[in-house]
């Protein structure tokens, strides 16, 4: 009986450490891929501010082109 018992332990150590393993791994790889998502997500942001950036600086650009383009051709009064 002592046997059985003993065997019986060892059996739900070795369980235990498995399950504890296997759970640390899904823990980790699931860890691994919400920072990945994220990290994912900040680029995209990051991507579509350069975008705007990209946008309003033509923009301004245009419209001083137009400011100084009609500033051109308004006609000088004589002093």
């Amino acid at each position: 009986m002592n046997l059985f018992v003993a065997k019986t332990h060892q059996l739900v150590v070795r369980s235990a450490l498995l399950s504890f393993i296997l759970f640390f791994s899904f823990v980790l790889l699931f860890a691994d891929s919400l920072v990945k998502n994220e990290i994912r997500e900040f680029d995209l942001m990051a991507a579509h501010i350069d975008e705007y950036k990209h946008n309003i600086l033509l923009m301004g650009l245009l419209i001083e082109a137009k400011v100084n383009d009609d500033h051109d051709d308004v006609p000088e009064f004589p002093m």
